[in-house]
Parts: structure tokens; C-alpha cells; sequence
């Protein structure tokens, strides 16, 4: 089973001896009818009502195509669900219409193969079907004869409409730069909060340079440091050593967070998150936890969040939760729920709960995990040099400052470090 955004995609492939069972209120294009003639016919059930040809949501002329081949069309009344069946073995259930417009609107449908599945869909819409009424040609040809007359109306309203529509659109401008705002002075604190505790922290009083350069050998972008090894550095007057292919911890000027790995002479592929194995939350040692930083948040998250955790048991996606880390200090929103991933509510509620009244030992956990360096399985994870730092030909300066004892790396664009 499987969740798609182009269910048209899928129902072309259905071909053969099974008859297809198809719901969908309103009707366009040639979908339904070339569905229907690669496989050994079937049923289509829609919504004939006057308002869906009026507002050509639904077009008599396909209607009109299908049952004058001999397909067996019928009105089932209220119908709303979008529903593909093929024999026992495909069930499609989801937002898509069979129509033009629902090839290119943003749908999402559920795609099952598995026969008792397919069956429990069957057995779901079947309880409808007595209710429905077939459409004859008879019926078309009173509806073609009243539709002229209809659409005019339904134009004429439809241009009534157009001033509050077009004031709708201004206040939902409105409101989404009010959001946008609203985010990006969130964000804009939390950058200057963590240059801030930047400026506070044991810094390197040595620092390097770095061009952002394309490797051919490598394909990527990455730091070339040649002005001195982002290895070795001094900090308080004490050595200061990276490990080689490590992964540190890189705050870019604008307060952006990754994870960079260091190598001798280069800084490259800055990694935008973190799979912990179990054991990070040590009073969880069951727990796996995955960070996000900088990424496509969910929905919900507040403007200030940089980082996000997501906490999975078993395979069990038990929530998430948005923090915002400004180095100097870490604020934890409240848990949330996976809403189209949670398998088992009672288990995420649990953890959910635990979350909560253990606030500060689980922002420990997350802010010795994302400080502490360490190794991916592969060295090739993360965006190149130039996502993260800048275009291609521009220098940086990185030091070193101790952040909960760890060093991150710190990078600011130019040739000297400013003061």
C-alpha cells in the first residue's frame, strides 16, 4: 500500500480482465472512458445534478460518451468520495477526481493492493450503491437542452462574485506577509541569539580562510582552506585537535546550523541532520531520535524553531518536537503528534506526556547529540560548500569556540576576521 499525489498515474496501469468500480463526482476529459475500455467495462457512479454541469465541474459530453458505448453510469446521490476499484486487486481511495483538473490539483490518495483491503473498500461503497440511479440518454438529452440557459446564470453569478472574490484574495495576501513576517523576525532573533552566544564563548584566537571551490574529482563544492589546517586549533591558549572526516558543528554568518566534515585541508558536504542511534535519551534507551536543522519543518512549527526531533520506537513514529537552539541556551516547544504517521496513539501519547514533564533532561540529551562530533555511515552525506556557505569564489573565515565544551566552527564571509 502507498500514498500518491497523481492517482491517474496508477489507474492507467490497471488493465485486464477485472471490471473496474469507479465513484467520482464529477466527470471530464477522456480518463474514465479510456480506463474503461482497457478493461472488461465496469460501473461509474457520479453526481448528475444541474449545478455540476453549470459550473462545467462535470461535463455532459463525457457522460453522454460513456453510456452511448455502452458503460453502465449512474447518479448516486451525495456522493463525495473518489473511489477506483479493480476486481480484488487494487482499491484506490482518495481525493482524486477523473477529471482534467484533478490531474493537476494537489491530491493525495491511498493506493491498496492487499486483497482484504481491497476487499474492505468493496464493502464500503457496495452499502451505497442500492441508492443509485442510472443515467440514460434520455436524461442527458433533457439536461443538454436545459444547460445553455443554466451556464449563462451560473456566469452571470460567478461574475457577481468576482469583487469579493478579489478582496478574498487581497486579505489572504495580507495575512500570509503578516505570516511571513512574523517568521522571519522569529528566525532573525534566533540567528542573532546564536551569534551571540558565538561572541560569549572560549573562541580560537587563530582562525582560517577558505575559498568555496568545485572539486571535478568529487563533483561538489567544497572549503579549501590553504591558508592553515581547519584541524589544529588554539583555544585559551590550549590545543585544540579535530578528528579528520569528523563532523563538527558550522554556524555560517547568517546563524544557519549543519554539520560539516573536516578534513585536512577542506571543509565539506555540510549535513542538515542527525540519526541517533538508540541510547541518546538515556532514560529512553529505546528511543532512536532523529534532528532536523533548517529543513521543511511540518506543519505547526513555530517561527522561532531551528532544529526539529523526531522520535521513533520500533518503527513507530511516536511525535516530534520543535526546538529552538541558539547555542547558550535551548527552548523546547510542545511535543506534537505525527497526525498521518501515528500507528499507535497510545504509545506516542505516552511519549508525548514523558516529554513534557521531562523537559530539561530531554534538551540535555538533544544539545550534547548535536554538539558532540561524530561520523556518518557515509562521508557523501549533506550539501556542498556553496549551499551552505556561499557562491562559488567567495572566502570565509572560520574559528573555533567551545560550546558545551565542544568546538563548532564558526564561519564569517570575507578575507579577515572582523575586530
Amino acid at each position: 500500500m502507498s500514498y500518491i499525489a497523481n492517482a491517474h498515474t496508477t489507474w492507467k496501469t490497471v488493465g485486464g480482465e477485472e471490471e473496474l468500480l469507479i465513484l467520482t463526482p464529477y466527470l471530464t476529459g477522456p480518463l474514465a472512458q479510456q480506463l474503461l475500455d482497457q478493461n472488461s467495462g465496469g460501473r461509474v457512479y457520479t453526481c448528475f445534478q444541474p449545478e455540476t454541469f453549470a459550473s462545467r465541474a462535470s461535463d455532459l459530453n463525457v457522460i453522454r460518451d460513456l453510456v452511448g458505448a455502452g458503460h453502465q453510469v449512474f447518479h448516486l446521490p451525495g456522493l463525495h468520495a473518489k473511489v477506483l476499484i479493480a476486481g480484488d486487486r487494487l482499491a484506490s481511495v482518495g481525493s482524486q477526481n477523473m477529471t482534467v483538473r484533478g490531474t493537476k490539483n494537489r491530491e493525495l490518495t491511498f493506493i491498496a493492493y492487499e486483497k482484504a483491503l481491497v476487499e474492505r473498500a468493496h464493502r464500503k461503497v457496495a452499502l451505497w450503491l442500492d441508492q443509485a440511479t442510472p443515467i440514460t440518454l434520455k436524461m442527458i438529452e433533457d439536461m443538454v437542452a436545459m444547460l445553455p440557459e443554466l451556464q449563462a446564470l451560473y456566469d452571470q453569478f460567478s461574475a457577481a462574485c468576482e469583487p469579493a472574490l478579489k478582496m478574498v484574495e487581497r486579505h489572504l495576501a495580507l495575512a500570509k506577509s503578516a505570516c511571513t513576517d512574523a517568521r522571519d523576525k522569529a528566525q532573525a532573533e534566533t540567528r542573532s541569539r546564536i551569534v551571540a552566544a558565538l561572541q560569549a564563548a572560549p573562541v580560537s584566537a587563530d582562525y582560517t580562510r577558505g575559498i568555496v571551490k568545485y572539486r571535478p574529482a568529487s563533483d561538489q563544492t567544497t572549503l579549501m582552506c590553504n591558508y592553515k589546517s581547519p584541524l589544529n586549533w588554539t583555544i585559551e591558549n590550549r590545543p585544540q585537535q579535530l578528528t579528520r572526516l569528523h563532523r563538527y558543528l558550522c554556524v555560517n554568518e547568517s546563524g544557519r546550523l549543519g554539520w560539516a566534515r573536516v578534513a585536512s585541508t577542506r571543509i565539506s558536504m555540510i549535513g542538515t541532520g542527525i540519526d541517533f542511534e538508540p541510547g541518546l535519551i538515556k532514560e529512553k534507551p529505546e528511543w532512536r531520535v532523529r534532528v532536523e536543522a533548517n529543513g521543511a519543518f511540518p506543519d505547526g512549527c513555530p517561527h522561532g524553531a531551528n532544529l526539529v526531533v523526531h522520535v521513533v520506537c520500533s518503527g513507530e513514529q511516536l511525535c516530534w518536537i520543535p526546538l529552538r537552539f541558539t547555542l547558550s541556551e535551548c527552548k523546547t516547544y510542545s511535543p506534537r503528534r505525527h497526525v498521518d504517521k501515528e500507528d499507535n496513539p497510545a504509545l506516542g501519547k505516552a511519549a508525548r506526556t514523558w516529554i513534557t514533564a521531562n523537559k530539561e533532561a530531554f534538551e540535555r540529551s538533544v544539545v550534547r547529540g548535536v554538539t558532540v562530533s561524530f561520523q556518518y555511515q557515509s562521508n557523501l552525506i549533506g550539501v556542498d560548500a556553496e549551499d551552505f556557505f556561499g557562491a562559488r569564489g567567495t572566502f570565509h573565515v572560520l574559528k573555533v569556540a567551545l560550546v558545551e565544551g565542544s568546538p563548532v566552527l564558526t564561519a564569517r564571509r570575507g578575507w579577515f576576521w572582523p575586530g
